[in-house]
């Protein structure tokens, strides 16, 4: 038998798991007579049933394999400890600095580029995704990506002398609910929906 997929091995974890007590640690909601589990995702509420499938409770939105994964593995990792409200880098995370070069490859340069001339259009659509703003740079906005699991996103302008930069900032807690490469793959996912552009799967 070949190795699982690590969405598959998400999903097996999930099925081993009572979803009622699953809901009461990660902040979402048991629907016991509809056997589904619900979950807000950024500002998307999601569905999962028994047999581990997630659904967006609208026709409009499509989630991605990965965010599917990232949906199952905050199901199954969340420690349910609240955010410590206190922000760290992702090369403070556990073995942070080892990611951090594809990390700033695939979500802090493509953000940068993006939004460094261009703060408009970022407030419009960090606030389509719920963002809500921060005094941190020159713009930032703090994400409720999990409930128990906020994000923040912070640009600086680029001028005549220096380029645009950005960061990703994550709760300290962050790590007690996914791993330092779950988190990658959150922070770029959470660019690739401010960004409208398409990513690869990774899981």
């Amino acid at each position: 038998m070949g190795k699982l997929s690590v969405h598959q091995e998400a999903k097996n974890l999930f099925l081993q798991r009572d979803p009622a007590e699953i809901a009461a640690i990660t902040g979402g909601i048991y629907l016991p007579g509809e056997r589904l589990l619900e979950l807000k995702y950024l500002t998307f509420p999601c569905q999962v049933n028994t047999a581990g499938e997630v659904t967006v409770n609208d026709g409009k939105i499509y989630l991605s394999r990965n965010e599917i994964t990232l949906i199952l593995q905050y199901l199954t990792g969340s420690s349910g400890i609240q955010p410590r409200g206190q922000w760290v880098s992702f090369l403070q995370l556990p073995d942070g600095p080892h990611h951090h070069i594809p990390f700033k490859l695939e979500a802090l340069d493509p953000l940068a580029e993006t939004f460094g001339d261009d703060l408009p259009e970022l407030e419009d659509r960090a606030v389509t995704l719920g963002g809500q703003k921060i005094p941190m740079g020159d713009l930032g906005f703090v994400f409720n990506v999990f409930p128990k699991l906020p994000m923040a996103v912070v640009v600086w302008k680029g001028d005549d002398e220096f380029p645009a930069k950005a960061n990703i900032l994550f709760d300290a807690n962050a790590p007690l609910h996914l791993t330092t490469a779950q988190l990658w793959v959150l922070g770029v996912q959470l660019v690739a929906r401010l960004t409208q552009e398409a990513r690869v799967d990774y899981l």
